[in-house]
């Protein structure tokens, strides 16, 4: 399962749109001009005016009609726009792959607040000074007039902001609030019973009665999405107990899904760590769906959930014996991203999270037969960019060689003189295309939502679904690049590498029989996965990476029984004379099931050399190839806000919904 184009993302989101909105409304907190002054003999200053109009009716916006007050933090920060705290958090993500350096080295120092201020109905304004420079600004409103600090926001929102001398006008988006589509609109993929080959239908979720789709993992219905409910992560939080350390600043681990963990892919632990650094922006979408019995009534469903684990139950009846069937469900966060600079003013795009699921069925190898996946999303890209191509007809992404990760470290082997250490590297290549039709739907022009004036959102939810199939091949061994040598410190090594792209795909025509705004795309990626280690090379010739495998017969004999090993043992893999622990030209074939009839391993053969005897090892590595074939849809909307009357405990309860009526 790749999903590289449809996945959730922080960096991508704020280069797609490169426009938002600026300006002040009843439910952003904003600034309106301000004097500021420097001199030669005077320090140079920012002046900003901070006020707010708080609501009068619950017909009020983002600015909760229960909000007494709204706090704003001003923290000294070392990013003063998106791009500049996406620098911030892949420098943290490097230090955190390097595992000379201790984790708590890595991470920037704890922002203190250099100013701040208190807006109530009664003080709607404020005027504050700063020294030029780099913030992040933090807004937060309570239901307090005095709030203590000791009990979470209603919501909060963040903006990275640039100021230099003189007057600066900031705009703070508020978001937790009911939002209705102006045109509702209902799903055209999800819904949908797919069926096989022989036109049988596939029950994505045989525990459950009936045939189910994707609709139904998700918990979306055939009626039309007439919005969402937008939840601040501090009532989230609330509302859940969840112990926050800092409660008052939204704090920045309002989701504690969101746990860093330097062992995972890089892009990963960027993202997690802008999920961190942004965290009073992040919110809870649910989507609202008009009740099938009564229009006058919703349904919702949960647009962020806890992660759940592959659940995977023994297949049996028409799946495959002895195999599994596994369904899975992802969700993201909403983030509204903010920033604010002299040169381009203030800009937003507000990621509306994601959701999707998958089905498969694997057999007992754990090899799938049947990949299905589908789901919604707002932001088409992941963090990496691809180069994008058409000739007229079809759209060509080639993500390259950009998802290659490359580990270089030291690990112990065992020899007759003792224990020696001995340098490997991990070396991983995945890469591929994405294609689609060059027509009015064309993804890689899709724009992240915005926010204007703190009442409207624009965009496009992005509705996919997708089947995927795997096959294991023989692929060439990576070319290791010439900068990646023992000596590199081990974050410098994640580079890209020298693996060849996979072939483009021929879309279909455009447009499908789905409607006009959908249409195919199809997804092709390859990788392997190749260790290898450091051989010194003799005299004046340079050392050189020697790709391989372990072998798992070597083994130190004592034949004198002297309690000191004395004769190493084991088979010569690769037949040059020499049993080792790790045998270079060699690699173990992944394709290789074991027959109980006649006690032995079946293997493909995937290096074509005829005169083999044992498939299970093979002088190429084995790799992966894997296809999709699926379909989109671009559904364009604008919502309004207006005050969320439910609380989340009503959302979350099983009871119905009622909307107002006007």
């Amino acid at each position: 399962m790749k999903m590289k184009l449809l996945a959730v993302c922080i960096a991508s989101a704020w280069a797609v749109t490169g426009c938002g909105g600026s300006g002040s409304g009843s439910d952003s907190v904003g600034s309106a001009g301000g004097g500021g002054s420097s001199s030669d003999s005077v320090a140079a200053s920012s002046s900003v005016n901070i006020s707010a109009s708080f609501p009068q009716s619950a017909q009020a916006a983002a600015i909760d009609g229960n909000a007494q007050s709204i706090s704003i933090l001003f923290h000294a920060s070392d990013a003063g726009s998106i791009d500049e705290a996406l620098e911030v958090a892949e420098f943290t993500a490097q230090c955190l792959q390097d595992q000379e350096v201790p984790e708590w080295e890595c991470f920037p120092e704890e922002e203190p607040v250099v100013n701040e201020a208190l807006l109530t109905a009664g003080s709607p304004s404020v005027s504050l000074s700063l020294v030029p420079g780099t913030y992040r600004v933090e807004a937060l409103q309570f239901e307090s007039l005095n709030p203590d600090f000791d009990t979470p926001p209603i919501s909060a929102t963040t903006s990275f902001v640039t100021l230099d001398e003189g007057s600066h006008s900031i705009e703070l988006n508020l978001v937790h609030a009911t939002w209705t589509n102006q045109t509702a609109f209902s799903l055209q993929l999800l819904n949908q019973l797919i069926t096989d080959d022989n036109d049988e239908v596939i029950d994505l979720n045989p525990d459950e009665d009936g045939d189910q789709t994707l609709a139904d993992l998700l918990e979306l219905t055939d009626q039309p999405i007439i919005g969402m409910h937008i939840i601040g992560g501090p009532t989230f939080e609330e509302e859940f107990n969840s112990d926050l350390e800092n409660p008052a600043s939204g704090a920045t681990a309002a989701f504690d899904e969101f746990e860093i963990d330097p062992y995972d892919d890089f892009d990963e632990i960027v993202q997690e760590v802008m999920l961190e650094t942004m965290g009073p922006s992040l919110h809870v979408p649910m989507i609202r769906q008009q009740d099938a019995n009564d229009p006058a009534e919703e349904t919702v469903a949960f647009w962020f959930d806890e992660p759940t684990d592959n659940e995977c139950n023994v297949a049996d009846g028409e799946l495959p014996e002895g195999g599994y069937y596994c369904v899975e469900r992802h969700s993201g966060p909403a983030i509204l991203l903010q920033e604010y600079t002299p040169d381009t003013g203030n800009m937003n795009v507000f990621n509306l999270g994601e959701m999707f699921a998958e089905f498969s069925i694997e057999d007992e190898m754990g090899n799938d037969e049947l990949d299905i996946e589908g789901g919604l999303a707002t932001v088409p890209f992941q963090f990496e960019d691809p180069e994008i191509t058409t000739d007229g007809t079809t759209v060509t992404l080639d993500w390259g060689d950009g998802f290659e990760r490359a580990d270089v470290h030291t690990e112990l082997i065992q020899t007759l003189e003792g224990e020696e250490e001995v340098t490997f590297l991990d070396f991983e290549t995945d890469s591929g295309t994405t294609t689609f039709p060059d027509d009015g739907n064309r993804l890689d022009q899709v724009d992240g939502p915005t926010v204007t004036g703190g009442t409207t959102i624009t965009g496009t939810i992005i509705e996919f679904m997708f089947e995927f199939s795997e096959v294991q091949v023989g692929l060439d061994v990576p070319t290791v690049p010439e900068d990646i040598v023992p000596e590199i410190d081990p974050v410098t090594s994640i580079m890209a590498a020298q693996a060849a792209s996979a072939a483009g795909l021929t879309a279909q025509a455009s447009a499908t029989e789905n409607g006009e705004n959908c249409s195919p795309i199809e997804e092709m990626f390859s990788g392997v996965f190749v260790k290898y280690v450091w051989v010194e090379g003799e005299g004046e010739e340079a050392g050189s990476w020697e790709g391989g495998t372990w072998n798992h017969s070597y083994f130190l004999e004592d034949t004198d029984q002297d309690g000191i090993p004395d004769t190493v043992s084991g088979d010569d893999l690769n037949g040059d004379g020499v049993v080792e622990q790790f045998e270079v030209g060699v690699f173990e074939n992944w394709t290789c099931t074991f027959d109980e009839v006649n006690q032995t391993d079946v293997c493909e053969d995937l290096d074509g050399v005829v005169d083999d005897t044992d498939d299970t090892l093979e002088i190429i590595p084995t790799g992966w190839e894997e296809t999709g074939d699926g379909e989109y849809c671009l559904h364009d909307f604008t919502m309004t806000a207006s005050q969320m009357e439910f609380s989340l405990e009503d959302l979350l309860s099983d009871t119905e919904v009622v909307v107002q009526s006007e």
